[in-house]
């Protein structure tokens, strides 16, 4: 009879220090590949004519435009805020859009959360939009 050494399973075995190093390279790549790719995505759409259309006591309602120039659909984050004169900030809003291959499309958003009273349209001085982008080690 032979005799067959079977293979304990359990048995520890380490990982080489070279496929270590290559993964840790694949990620440091990844990180800054990935991060290299979001400073450019602002640069893909166009938002313009933002215009306040209503103010309540408890909301702001902000109608803007939007035209993507890409051959793709793209989902966006985007962060609303609107200020009075004096530059505080009145209401915020993170929401995400959908834009289809080359076209423009008109969004109506709703800041409902106030910071601070409003009473006419003339108390919201400023509306920026911009696309939002959360930032890991800020």
């Amino acid at each position: 009879m032979k005799s067959v050494e079977r293979i304990d399973i359990n048995k520890k075995r380490p990982t080489p220090v070279h496929i270590k190093l290559i993964i840790l390279a694949a990620v440091i790549f990844g990180i800054w590949v990935r991060s290299c790719w979001i400073k450019k995505q602002p640069f893909t759409l166009r938002i313009y004519n933002i215009v306040v259309s209503e103010v309540t006591p408890t909301s702001i309602e902000v109608k803007f435009d939007v035209s993507n120039p890409n051959d793709i659909e793209l989902t966006k984050a985007i962060l609303i805020k609107a200020s009075n004169a004096d530059g505080d900030i009145i209401a915020s809003r993170i929401t995400k859009i959908t834009c289809t291959p080359k076209s423009k499309k008109t969004y109506l958003k709703m800041l409902n959360t106030l910071k601070l009273p409003v009473r006419e349209i003339s108390d919201v001085e400023n509306v920026t939009i911009e696309i939002y982008t959360p930032k890991i080690f800020e």
